[in-house]
């Protein structure tokens, strides 16, 4: 079973700390890879589970937001701005 919280601890750290950056870098990319590995070879009776689980390691240093996207997602646009499309 592929530890998910590597990937995730990294993308947060990734995220939150720029200056860890040089550090992450070698370690996510391997990390991500292993993992992609993992949900391609591993059978998954579920496609929407493993479609997920490939989106997280193919997105890695932005998967955090795919877990926990920012506030800004979740607010609507501007009535005006909908009107002017």
């Amino acid at each position: 079973m592929f530890d998910w919280r590597a990937i995730l601890g990294t993308s947060w750290l990734w995220l939150r700390a720029w200056y860890l950056r040089p550090l992450l870098l070698v370690p996510g990319v391997v990390i991500s890879l292993l993992a992609h590995l993992y949900v391609m070879l591993a059978p998954e009776p579920e496609r929407d589970a493993k479609y997920s689980k490939l989106s997280i390691s193919d997105e890695w240093p932005l998967s955090w937001y795919l877990l926990r996207p920012p506030a800004e997602y979740y607010e609507r646009a501007e009535p005006e701005a909908l009107e002017e499309t």
